[in-house]
């Protein structure tokens, strides 16, 4: 490729590349120029530094979760949490990125569109404003968590849980052994996300119903 060929977008891919490759350290202007073979001076005439450059990963990243998707007619609880399997499994795709989207600030048109969703999901259903912003840290922190945690198992998804604990002495470990042998410890881990998402849905469910007592006996 020619350096008169490059794009913002051909750039931006190639970074992706680089980090789902290889991850985050690798990634550097002179790397970017040798995964395209031009100058890496030629990358700076589109994205002027490695700052501005981390952000259009994250935005591609982002970008792949379409919020218009989620179907508005399913009751918010719903919406939400498909808003959050969405988010986990697009960090799951690309889980040497998810530090960086955990880390850093999503400043982006396109990485807030989600952010902006999540929200309208949730205060139109009556929740403070406070306490969604909470809920969306908390959705990310965990997404970002559990992606990592997944691509760094050297186990196979789905691998059996009992067998990880068979050796266990069962007089010192009653309640791990038991939770192994009914099957109820996490393997693909995005389980994890539906229990920790189920509670805060039934937090703010709790806190609207708490609030809406207040205003009834206020009248």
């Amino acid at each position: 490729m020619v350096a008169k060929g490059l794009t913002r977008a051909t750039l931006t891919e190639a970074a992706l590349r680089i980090v789902d490759g290889d991850g985050l350290d690798a990634l550097s202007m002179r790397r970017l120029g040798s995964e395209l073979r031009v100058d890496p001076m030629a990358a700076y005439r589109h994205i002027p530094n490695k700052e501005a450059l981390l952000d259009e990963v994250v935005e591609a990243v982002m970008s792949e979760i379409d919020p218009d998707a989620v179907d508005a007619s399913r009751p918010w609880q719903d919406q939400l949490r498909s808003l959050a399997r969405s988010y986990l499994a697009t960090l799951r795709a690309h889980p040497n990125a998810a530090p960086l989207i955990a880390q850093r600030s999503l400043r982006t048109a396109g990485s807030l569109r989600v952010v902006e969703e999540a929200l309208r999901i949730m205060t139109e259903a009556g929740a403070q404003l406070a306490d969604a912003v909470a809920t969306i840290d908390a959705i990310g922190l965990l997404s970002s968590g559990i992606a990592q945690a997944a691509g760094a198992s050297s186990e196979p998804q789905g691998g059996a849980s009992a067998d990880r604990f068979a050796g266990l002495p069962p007089h010192e470990f009653p309640l791990l052994g038991q939770a192994a042998h009914a099957g109820a410890l996490s393997d693909g881990l995005a389980d994890v996300l539906d229990f920790a998402v189920d509670g805060m849905i039934a937090a703010l469910e709790a806190k609207g119903a708490a609030a809406n007592e207040r205003l009834t006996g206020a009248r």
